[in-house]
């Protein structure tokens, strides 16, 4: 009986050796799989894909999209500068500057917009301040002239956590009141995107869910995944996500609409 019981853990032990190998190999590819394209959808359809360039350390150096490309510059292995250029003349559009305090945390993003599309707004200053460690409230500093004379708007976010880690809400300050706000709801998964990235939105600079940039730091930045948003107190926009074998995204729909598909590139 012992011979047979020594037999049956010894088997055991190795049948649970190669699962934890198994699992390990998968968190593993997970980890070094990396982003190669993407399409963006609206009004029915694909209306803007993109394709990702990387150098040798595996580093994300070029995003190519239908009308221009975008170009990342590092410190380290830390994103501090991206550029955008249109295809058509291969004229500069946008630079964004990130500042960091310490790790990965950033202090500060400044854009400059040079596309002409937005003939009021020269340039922006996004200040991110945090409390334990978490991201608590944004500084908007937007820079604009009109008929010659400068002006400077400035927009407050509160970012409001909850006891899961998870970005509970975003409130739209004005004067110092609360005018808005959205709210969010998750599932229990460890959260998706920062397998990609620590900052997702710097790596993936198209990933647009709702208008700004605000409204996507719950997804970035939480514990796990959001599942639906409610806007205004009133509108619930639902999200599902595709996943692959190792839980990479490789689509995003809101309100039963595709909105963004991944694919990959695995060792």
């Amino acid at each position: 009986m012992r011979k047979y019981l020594l037999t049956f853990f010894v088997l055991a032990g190795v049948i649970l050796f190669s699962c934890q190998q198994d699992v390990n190999s998968i968190i593993n590819q997970a980890q070094q799989c990396r982003i190669a394209s993407s399409n963006y959808y609206g009004g029915g359809g694909v209306n803007d894909s993109a394709t990702y360039f990387y150098d040798v350390n595996n580093k994300l150096i070029k995003v190519e999209n239908m009308d221009g490309y975008y170009t990342y510059f590092y410190s380290g292995d830390r994103i501090v500068k991206r550029t955008y250029h249109d295809n058509m003349a291969n004229d500069l559009w946008y630079i964004d500057s990130v500042y960091y305090s310490s790790g990965n945390t950033i202090s500060e993003l400044v854009r400059y917009d040079y596309s002409g599309q937005w003939a009021d707004t020269i340039h922006n200053r996004i200040l991110f301040h945090y409390q334990n460690g978490k991201m608590s409230n944004l500084t908007y500093l937007d820079y604009y002239t009109l008929w010659g004379v400068n002006y400077v708007d400035t927009m407050k976010v509160n970012v409001v956590w909850n006891g899961a880690n998870n970005i509970d809400k975003i409130v739209y300050l004005d004067m110092g009141q609360p005018v808005d706000s959205i709210l969010y709801q998750y599932d229990t998964n460890p959260n998706y995107f920062r397998v990609v990235h620590p900052n997702f939105f710097l790596h993936e600079p198209q990933l647009q869910l709702y208008t700004g940039l605000e409204p996507h730091f719950a997804y970035y930045y939480s514990a796990n995944n959001v599942i639906n948003s409610n806007m205004y107190g009133s509108f619930d926009y639902p999200v599902d996500y595709g996943l692959d074998s190792t839980n990479k995204i490789t689509s995003i729909d809101m309100g039963g609409f595709p909105y963004i598909s991944y694919k990959y590139q695995c060792p």
